[in-house]
Formats: structure tokens, sequence, C-alpha cells
């Protein structure tokens, strides 16, 4: 998504990832937490200015 340049999927995986419901229980989850900021990060957006609504 990066590469082809569309941010419009970039932010809609993002939401995606960082609204999963297993997010805080999953052992996996701080993982997806570093990928939600690092991808926002690309293109120069923070968590707080991606809520859902």
């Amino acid at each position: 998504m990066i590469d082809a340049d569309d941010s419009d999927a970039l932010i809609h995986f993002t939401r995606e990832v960082l609204a999963c419901p297993h997010l805080r229980a999953c052992e996996f989850g701080d993982y997806c937490a570093i990928l939600g900021a690092s991808l926002l990060a690309e293109y120069d957006h923070h968590p707080h200015n991606m809520a859902v609504g």
C-alpha cells in the first residue's frame, strides 16, 4: 500500500488493525499497535486523528 501510494487503503487498513477487538488481549497486540503507528507516520497522520466517524 505504501509503495502503491494509496493513502486511503493505508488508512482503512490501519483503522482495521487498531480497531481489532483482540488488540489488548492478543499476544501480538503490541506489534499491531506499533505497526499501526508506523503506517500512520508514513503519511504524517496520528492515531488521535484517525477516529472512525
